[in-house]
């Protein structure tokens, strides 16, 4: 499903297969544009009041979808969890993830509204609008550059 039809469709699909399905396409196309190598995406509980998490030891990003009623939101959510699992790729130790966790919060949303840029400017049900994963952000390695 292209972010567009996930984002214009939203409430329409909230609860279903086709939402979830939405969500696991968004996460592959960010793998195989950003090179994540067997990060898998699932969908379950989360703790606390986050909306989703990265297991590094899995390799695993949980989506929590309980919380999550804003499509704008839920696409956040899957870039920042995915940017965790990059620099978990990329070998970050623990100190310089957390350093990087707040420039993380402001490139998820940067993502996010340039992925979505096409899709609410114009009506995807009548323009055909489809949207491209955008490059990694430039922020994402400010404590260095990949190993």
């Amino acid at each position: 499903m292209d972010p567009c039809d996930l984002y214009a469709d939203w409430a329409d699909i909230a609860g279903t297969s086709e939402q979830l399905d939405g969500l696991q396409d968004l996460a592959d196309s960010i793998a195989e544009a950003w090179g994540l190598e067997g990060v898998t995406v699932m969908f379950g509980d989360v703790d606390g009041d986050d909306f989703g998490e990265y297991d590094p030891s899995t390799k695993t990003i949980t989506i929590d979808l309980d919380g999550l009623t804003d499509p704008h939101e839920a696409i956040d959510t899957v870039f920042h969890e995915s940017m965790h699992a990059l620099h978990d790729q990329w070998g970050f130790s623990e100190d310089e993830k957390e350093a990087m966790h707040e420039s993380i919060e402001v490139d998820a949303d940067f993502l996010t509204d340039e992925l979505l840029a096409d899709c609410v400017s114009t009506d995807p049900a009548e323009s055909g609008a489809t949207a491209t994963i955008p490059d990694i952000p430039g922020t994402i390695n400010i404590v260095g550059d990949p190993p």
